[in-house]
């Protein structure tokens, strides 16, 4: 059912009458804009500043940009093979500009020492190369060491790969972080802790595969490969076994957990306190007790030595003074034969 024409009247005169204007101004035109208005004193609505938030203006491109990285980018790098897989383009990269420089596969390397010095010596097309058209190099020469070349040259490339990956397990670590709605920070340091420690594991490994075949493989350009070849594998199998033991989330519920209970460690701490003052305590009465009966023992040994010596003493004293008695009287007859006078009797 239609409105009718009063009904349609009634609604324009709604809206004239609750017609509001809104302008948008900059702080300084506003604050122009009111000082004019308070001068000329003019009846009219009061204008109301609207602060024109930046924050707003972030949140709107966070959520135009959250769900395309979430579509993209977040579904390539929660594979096993996704990180490992932008990596190696890098890594093919390297090989392609090495081949370029050295005229491919053909240059082959070997080593030779001479007067304690170890050199490298390139054989192949000479003509074909960019750079290193000689045939013999000082091991540590700068230009081998940048192209990964030699043993010193495959170990400044495990660094530099290991470096690379690094950077960007972080960086995807961050944008993970980000573009999260749950994630706290401890996720965020959990997550970079186990890729660090992924790329570390993986860089040892690579680099001594890698190193190994320096010794083994003519081919000047063939250890970086294998470099690349054997860190793309361990990335892959790494990332396998996290997911299948979940270590980086085991790390990171450990550290939320952490986090969510530091609020206890003073508590933890105060129990420790106490115990260690009731074992403290225990300990004193204890050795107090020890030392109660040990002077009660001594006193009880001292005394009954106290009272052996008086009686000894006194022993000696009483047998003493009988042999002096008896050296003194002597003059008394004391044998059995000897009679002594009888009183006289009475008539």
């Amino acid at each position: 059912m239609g409105l009718n024409q009063s009904q349609m009247l009634e609604a324009d005169r709604q809206l004239d009458k609750n017609h509001k204007e809104m302008i948008v101004l900059e702080k300084r035109e506003l604050a122009l804009l009111l000082a004019e208005r308070q001068r000329e004193d003019l009846s009219c609505v009061p204008m109301r500043a609207c602060s024109y938030s930046q924050q707003s203006l972030l949140d709107g491109l966070y959520g135009a940009i959250q769900p395309i990285y979430n579509d993209s980018i977040h579904q390539l790098v929660n594979t096993s093979w996704g990180a490992p897989a932008i990596l190696a383009v890098n890594d093919i990269y390297d090989i392609r500009y090495l081949l370029q420089n050295i005229g491919g596969f053909d240059t082959e390397i070997r080593y030779s020492t001479h007067r304690g010095k170890e050199y490298v010596i390139l054989t192949g097309h000479p003509g074909l190369r960019r750079v290193l058209r000689g045939t013999r190099y000082s091991a540590r020469n700068q230009q081998l060491i940048e192209l990964g070349i030699g043993r010193y040259g495959i170990q400044a490339s495990a660094i530099s790969a290991f470096k690379i990956s690094c950077y960007f397990s972080g960086a995807i670590e961050v944008l993970e972080w980000i573009f999260s709605d749950e994630a706290t920070m401890a996720d965020l340091f959990g997550g970079l802790a186990v890729e660090f420690a992924k790329a570390g594991l993986g860089f040892f490994i690579a680099r001594a595969i890698a190193v190994a075949a320096v010794g083994s493989i003519t081919a000047a350009a063939m250890p970086i490969a294998v470099l690349a070849g054997v860190g793309l594998v361990v990335s892959i199998a790494l990332n396998i076994v996290d997911s299948e033991l979940g270590i980086k989330n085991a790390v990171k519920a450990a550290l939320n957990y952490a986090v969510e209970n530091s609020h206890k460690i003073p508590e933890h701490f105060e129990k420790i306190e106490n115990s260690i003052i009731e074992k403290y305590n225990s300990t004193i009465d204890d050795y107090q007790s020890s030392l109660a009966a040990a002077k009660r023992d001594l006193n009880r040994y001292a005394n009954e030595k106290i009272n052996k010596f008086t009686d000894a003493v006194i022993e000696t004293a009483k047998d003493e003074a009988s042999a002096w008695i008896k050296k003194k009287l002597r003059l008394i007859p004391t044998t059995s034969d000897f009679n002594w006078p009888s009183p006289p009797k009475l008539p």
